[in-house]
């Protein structure tokens, strides 16, 4: 959360991440990966600014 916060692109992270956990590549740090009330509106959010979308769509 708090790249997201900070405004970091955090795919771009995800490697770093992986590395700092001591994993091989980013496919085994996904378990540590939790979907937080707080991650998945920011996912809808920056969902709905590249798409267009907006409440009146929805």
């Amino acid at each position: 959360m708090a790249w997201l916060e900070q405004g970091v692109d955090v795919h771009r992270q995800l490697p770093i991440l992986s590395v700092y956990l001591g994993h091989v590549d980013v496919a085994a740090s996904y378990w540590y990966l939790t979907a937080t009330p707080e991650m998945l509106l920011h996912a809808g959010n920056s969902f709905a600014v590249a798409t267009g979308w907006g409440d009146d769509q929805l």
